[in-house]
């Protein structure tokens, strides 16, 4: 899965990041207005590094910017206009995060409203 997210966005993801957040634009509305917020207010207005995100499901950077602002024309945002992201194993309800260890995939876990809290405070404490 790695491997196919690093030849999609043309980035090196599996040495310089510790986790991918991937947002679809469908699904759960506040599991992906959370997403979305975290993106936006605790990672990039922070200055945080270490988190890769895919925005995935806008139909153009018009679209996508009057969401989430400049941010989707961030280092660490990859804006999925192809919807590539948008069908499986990618596509869920929920947003997902990938945690990488050592340049591996070792969980994929779903931000639902159970686990969000947690899912958050994890990957604040893997930004830097």
């Amino acid at each position: 899965m790695l491997d196919e997210i690093e030849t999609i966005t043309n980035r090196n993801i599996s040495n310089q990041y510790k986790a991918i957040v991937l947002v679809p634009s469908s699904g759960c509305t506040g599991c992906i207005n959370g997403a979305e917020d975290f993106l936006v207010n605790k990672y990039l207005e922070k200055g945080k590094n270490g988190l890769f995100f895919i925005v995935s499901g806008h139909r153009s950077i018009k679209e996508a910017k009057l969401r989430l602002g400049q941010s989707v024309v961030a280092r660490d945002v990859y804006l999925d206009l192809d919807k590539y992201f948008n069908r499986d194993p990618f596509l869920k309800g929920y947003p997902q995060v990938l945690f990488i260890k050592d340049g591996e995939l070792t969980s994929v876990e779903e931000i639902t409203p159970e686990a969000s809290e947690g899912i958050y405070r994890r990957l604040l404490t893997l930004a830097y």
